[in-house]
C-alpha cells in the first residue's frame, strides 16, 4: 500500500499541532540512521555520498533543548547542534547500537551480516574502526539489525532474518547462541531486534508485524509471540522498546500509514 504525498503532509501538520514547542533543524546530508546516544547526544549517519564515504556524526543537542521549560523560552547562544566527533564508513549504515559509552556497533548491507565495532574518541574528535565481525556467507546481500545486551559490553544480537539471528561475543568473535530452525527455513525477514532484559530478545517480523520474545538461554522453540490486529498490518513495520526497571517494557509497531500499535509484553494485549 503506497502513501500519498497529501497524506504525509496532513499527518505532519496534525502532529505539529500536538506540541507546545516545536524545534526544527536541518541536517547537511540525507540521513539513514538517527539514534539517541544519551539524553544530550544523538548519532546520525548519511544515506548518500558524492565520493563513496559515508559520514557518521555524534551531535550534542542545543542548550535550548536541554534547559528547563522556562529557560527554553529565553534567548540562547547555543541554538544548533554541535559536532562532538565523527568518522567515515565505506558503506551506508543500516543500523546502530551503543555497546558502552565509548563503543558502538554499525551494520551495513553485506552477504555475511557484517557488523563493525567503533571506538568513540571525543578527545580526538573522531570515531575509529576497531574490528569487524562477519557471520556465515548467505550468497545474498542483507542488512542486519543489531542490539547490545544492556548488562554486558561483550554481547550483541545480530540478524537480518529470524533464521540467521545470533548472539555474538565481541571479544572472541564467536557465536554464543543462534536461532535453531527445526523445519525448512522460510526466511522470515526482521524489521528490528531489541533486548528487553539481559536474556530475552524482542524481534519484529518485517512482513506481518508479528512480535516474538526469544529466550536466548533456551532452545528457539521456547518463545512467545504476539500478532498485531489485521488492521495494523502494513508495509515498513518496525518496533521499539522502552525499558523500565523491574517490569516488562512496552513495544510499539510503526507502519507506513503513521499509525502505531502498543503491546504490553506481559500479556500480549494492545
Amino acid at each position: 500500500m503506497s502513501v500519498e504525498p497529501e497524506d504525509d503532509w496532513n499527518w505532519m501538520i496534525q502532529s505539529m499541532k500536538k506540541y507546545a514547542h516545536l524545534h526544527m533543524y536541518d541536517l547537511s546530508q540525507p540521513t539513514s540512521v538517527l539514534e539517541w546516544m544519551d539524553q544530550k547526544t544523538i548519532f546520525v549517519a548519511d544515506s548518500s555520498s558524492p565520493n563513496g564515504s559515508y559520514e557518521m556524526l555524534l551531535l550534542s543537542l542545543p542548550l535550548k533543548l536541554t534547559n528547563s521549560a522556562d529557560d527554553q523560552l529565553k534567548l540562547s547562544k547555543d541554538r544548533d547542534f554541535k559536532i562532538v566527533c565523527g568518522g567515515f564508513h565505506q558503506q551506508p549504515v543500516h543500523a546502530m547500537a551503543m555497546v558502552s559509552d565509548q563503543l558502538l556497533l554499525t551494520s551495513s548491507p553485506s552477504d555475511t551480516d557484517e557488523i563493525i565495532l567503533w571506538e568513540i574518541k571525543e578527545d580526538e574528535d573522531v570515531i575509529t574502526q576497531l574490528k569487524t565481525h562477519q557471520g556465515q556467507r548467505s550468497g545474498m546481500s542483507n542488512a542486519p539489525f543489531v542490539a547490545a545486551n544492556p548488562r554486558t559490553d561483550a554481547q550483541v544480537a545480530r540478524g537480518s532474518f529470524l533464521e540467521n539471528l545470533v548472539v555474538v561475543n565481541l571479544e572472541t568473535g564467536k557465536d554464543l547462541w543462534s536461532y535453531e530452525v527445526e523445519d525448512k527455513p522460510c526466511r522470515q525477514q526482521l524489521a528490528s531486534i531489541d533486548y528487553i532484559d539481559d536474556c530475552n530478545l524482542l524481534v519484529c517480523n518485517a512482513s506481518n508485524g508479528r512480535l516474538r520474545i526469544i529466550d536466548t538461554r533456551s532452545p528457539s522453540s521456547n518463545c512467545s509471540s504476539s500478532q498485531p490486529s489485521s488492521s495494523s498490518i502494513q508495509l515498513s513495520l518496525t518496533s521499539s522498546v522502552s525499558l523500565k526497571p523491574a517490569t516488562w517494557s512496552c513495544s510499539v509497531n510503526f507502519h507506513s500509514r503513521h499509525r502505531r500499535v502498543g503491546t504490553d509484553l506481559k500479556d500480549g494485549s494492545r
